[in-house]
């Protein structure tokens, strides 16, 4: 039984890093891919949420190292360390869950409407074909000039501004992404068991090579006791042979 949790949280932490791994690679690809460049260019403390981003990614690959290292060594300094480092992200779960069903919706769209003023027409051409909406609150903001991007048909822009569409998207994701934190909370919860579990088996290993050298220091070898018994039978062989001289 202890084997196969073993092998299962080998391969939740190789997923851990995988995941990490990629994270960093997404928050390079968000920062630098032109069109998305100058969207969070203007976002405020984009610095804060591009290093956010990588250092995440580099705590979940370093989380996933220590238990794969870990677990193959029975090192209870990274399981230890393992299990550290869960419970804070449990903790910054169900913040970000709580967060994510309050108040983020209410900011990321008062975020949005400060930057829509200062982009180009070139990316609000593309975040019009890519949500189906025309204008940041309805389509009067191009004042009956459309571009492509703002057509529902040959000639009727979309009802639906991008602020509603973004929105939209916004709370439809935010759900999603609160069952994945959910579902990964629960991995989290059954890591840290297994975690606990291994690190039990590790003390008890230590605990038996402990016992084990201590055990081989106290009982001699069976060569130092067969020497030991010879030298014995010759001290009392010369003794009785000194007595029979003596008499």
């Amino acid at each position: 039984m202890d084997t196969c949790l073993k092998y299962f949280f080998v391969v939740f932490n190789v997923l851990f890093a995988v995941i990490g791994a990629i994270s960093v690679a997404f928050a390079f690809w968000v920062r630098y891919v032109p069109v998305i460049e100058e969207v969070v260019d203007k976002v405020a403390y984009t610095d804060l949420l591009f290093y956010g981003g990588l250092i995440l990614g580099g705590v979940l690959l370093f989380v996933g190292l220590c238990g794969m290292f870990g677990a193959c060594y029975k090192s209870k300094c990274l399981l230890g360390t393992y299990i550290a480092i869960m419970v804070i992200f449990i903790g910054a779960e169900i913040a970000l869950i709580i967060y994510t069903a309050v108040v983020g919706a209410n900011q990321f769209v008062a975020s949005l409407e400060v930057v829509w003023v200062e982009l180009t027409n070139a990316t609000k051409f593309a975040t019009q074909s890519r949500f189906d909406c025309c204008g940041y609150q309805n389509p009067s903001e191009w004042n009956g000039v459309y571009d492509e991007s703002c057509l529902a048909n040959s000639t009727e822009p979309w009802d639906v501004g991008c602020s509603q569409a973004l929105l939209n998207y916004f709370r439809d994701n935010a759900i999603v992404m609160a069952i994945v934190l959910g579902v990964v909370l629960l991995i989290e919860l059954f890591q840290i068991i297994v975690t606990g579990i291994l690190i039990r088996d590790a003390v008890n290993v230590e605990r038996s090579e402990r016992s084990n050298f201590t055990r081989r220091k106290k009982v001699p070898s069976d060569d130092v006791t067969i020497e030991r018994e010879r030298n014995q039978n010759t001290n009392q062989a010369y003794d009785a042979e000194s007595y029979f001289d003596d008499t």
